[in-house]
């Protein structure tokens, strides 16, 4: 896993103590990877079609699971407008994915290793176990506040 792509063309760090990557709407899954690696391909299908709108929504909606570093600029072909922006973020999700299965081994590991030592202290276990734990809240895209009203791209 390369976290240097990470570091370069998202904002989300990992959090060592809990064993989990994280952006400033919530934690990393499988399932928001999965969301994201699709939200790709629509982005790259609509820069081949006319339709300003569709690509706009697309890089949208791929913004919220995923943060970019993306300064003032709020022009969407700037950030994910050309093929090789869309594999840039490929690759950073790539690493993601790999960061995320590598943690789920660790995971299992210090559960075998908590099984097999019953001496351990009790704060200890219950630190560890839930290590690496992403079953909780996930990357929140549907807001019930108005913080996304005033950004918009069109």
């Amino acid at each position: 896993m390369d976290a240097e792509i990470i570091h370069q063309h998202t904002i989300i760090r990992f959090d060592p103590e809990k064993g989990q990557y994280r952006t400033s709407l919530g934690i990393l899954t499988v399932q928001t990877i999965e969301r994201a690696e699709r939200l790709l391909d629509q982005i790259v299908y609509a820069q081949g079609s006319r339709n300003r709108t569709t690509l706009i929504q697309a890089i949208e909606a791929y913004l919220r699971l995923i943060p970019m570093p993306i300064g003032m600029s709020l022009n969407p072909e700037a950030l994910l407008g050309k093929y090789t922006q869309v594999e840039n973020q490929r690759a950073a999700i790539q690493a993601l994915r790999e960061g995320i299965e590598e943690i789920n081994q660790i995971r299992d590991q210090i559960k075998v290793t908590i099984a097999a030592n019953q001496n351990a202290n009790q704060n200890e276990r219950s630190f560890w176990l839930s290590w690496g734990e992403s079953d909780s809240v996930e990357v929140e895209t549907a807001f019930e506040d108005s913080r996304s009203d005033c950004v918009s791209w069109s």
